[in-house]
């Protein structure tokens, strides 16, 4: 009983309804431009944006030489662009088919964000039906990767050749349409997954766990091989002669092909291997390098094999366990259930890391330096079948170690 005095201590609880919750929502930042303005605006500031991270290396570099012609400075920023955008780059008379996949995914989260701008532009109902949603999504999807590619298709030309510019136009259009689709999705609040079996909801969480523990052992190994390999590393970085400027551009170069340096080390720890060339292998148990460009990161493969490093074929082993838990987690699946749908997710996690490894090939020059990156078709299947196997022991772990855990928790109350 309260005294006369007390404060209350009761606690009142409310639900708000859909327009009130709708109306708590927070709004964009500048909610006076119409949808399609601001998706023609944003869009066309994130390929700006992509020019200027192109140009901000080879006018870094003209800084440090100054004898450097200007001209040479815009051909290599669009040579740089085009690169990113999966075109076979021309840079100091080297053909350059490796793409530096930095930049491409700076380019996607730059669409992606131009695009959730946009949708959270739309004016619609807080009940609208989810059909219409969709379609809203698709407008704004269709007017930021059509301002893309048309962008795309006035500048391709101007700084590259025809075959440069197909190339370009088809991975502009590729680009604008992967970061497109998040952003509107993201920006409207839709989930492609909600009307699926709640099982099935699962599947993005689980590839992500998988993905997520391949990323993170391919990173380990990178890391390991820059350590064991330092010396060569920075004997090859003193004989460019690069300091100060020249060398800042020469890191961030190499910064650019972070992400292909890991996907790299994913087909090492997978077990399928680095190709460097047409003789050159870098597997577990194999290491055959032949000539390589006078890049520091190279310094970094090794010139021996040895047993350890069959010890990063856990790293896949690990990525189908992490898929198959957390697939099951959270549902009341048979053992049979189980097995198959971890299985099914550490095959997906799987495919999509050998999907995105596929983009980390590619040519440094000719000759010797041709067909580097992870070695397919080797790596479709030692990428999936493992992890699905993987990703069914995971499952099937879960569900038996709950019911071990139910069945103790049963004798304790009977005892």
């Amino acid at each position: 009983m309260r005294t006369p005095g007390e404060p209350s201590t009761d606690v009142s609880l409310t639900v708000a309804r859909a327009e009130e919750a709708a109306a708590l929502r927070p709004k964009p930042r500048w909610t006076y431009l119409p949808w399609p303005v601001a998706a023609l605006v944003w869009t066309l500031a994130a390929a700006a944006a992509g020019w200027i991270i192109s140009a901000a290396l080879p006018v870094a570099a003209w800084v440090a030489a100054a004898r450097t012609p200007a001209m040479a400075v815009v051909d290599a920023t669009g040579q740089m662009w085009l690169a990113a955008h999966g075109a076979t780059a021309q840079l100091g008379g080297v053909m350059i088919g490796l793409p530096p996949l930095g930049m491409t995914f700076l380019a996607i989260a730059a669409c992606g964000a131009a695009a959730r701008h946009a949708a959270e532009q739309v004016v619609a109902p807080p009940d609208i039906a989810l059909p219409l949603r969709w379609r809203s999504a698709a407008a704004v999807v269709g007017v930021c990767v059509a301002t893309y590619t048309v962008a795309a298709v006035i500048a391709s030309p101007i700084v590259g050749t025809s075959e440069q510019a197909v190339a370009a136009v088809a991975g502009a259009f590729v680009v604008s349409l992967l970061g497109s689709v998040i952003g509107a999705m993201v920006g409207l609040e839709l989930d492609p997954w909600q009307l699926t079996p709640a099982w099935l909801a699962r599947l993005p969480r689980a590839v992500g766990a998988g993905t997520a523990m391949l990323a993170a052992g391919s990173t380990l190994a990178l890391i390991m091989a820059f350590v064991s390999h330092w010396t060569q590393v920075q004997h090859l970085h003193d004989s460019l002669g690069a300091n100060g400027v020249g060398a800042a551009v020469l890191i961030a170069v190499q910064l650019a092909y972070a992400p292909t340096a890991v996907l790299w080390a994913g087909s090492f720890v997978l077990g399928a291997g680095i190709r460097l060339g047409p003789d050159g292998l870098l597997a577990p148990g194999r290491a055959t390098v032949g000539t390589l460009p006078a890049i520091p990161a190279f310094g970094a493969l090794p010139t021996t094999s040895g047993p350890q490093d069959w010890a990063w074929l856990t790293v896949g082993v690990l990525a189908g366990l992490a898929a198959g838990a957390v697939m099951v987690r959270r549902t009341t699946p048979t053992l049979l259930q189980a097995a198959w749908r971890g299985a099914l997710s550490g095959l997906a996690a799987g495919a999509l890391w050998a999907v995105a490894s596929w983009f980390a090939t590619g040519d440094l020059g000719a000759r010797a330096l041709v067909g580097l990156g992870p070695r397919f078709p080797d790596l479709w299947w030692l990428a999936t079948l493992p992890l699905a196997a993987a990703g069914a022991c995971g499952g099937l772990i879960v569900v038996a170690w709950r019911r071990v855990r139910a069945a103790r928790e049963g004798d304790g109350q009977a005892g």
